[in-house]
């Protein structure tokens, strides 16, 4: 859980577009929501990456 939980905060703030997609196909939207809801160290725009739109109520 803990490595997962780090992938996901490097590739939803580092991530083009094609990290996003691949996020997206291999991470459940409720991991990705408590990721961009819990983590310190995304800044606003990972929440707002190409194709994560439906995250975008997930909020801090």
């Amino acid at each position: 859980m803990l490595d997962s939980y780090f992938i996901l905060e490097r590739l939803l703030e580092y991530g083009d577009t094609r990290a996003v997609q691949w996020v997206l196909s291999q991470y459940g939207d409720e991991e990705i929501k408590r990721v961009i809801k819990t983590s310190p160290r995304l800044s606003p725009k990972a929440g707002q990456a190409p194709g994560s739109r439906r995250f975008s109520s997930a909020g801090k």
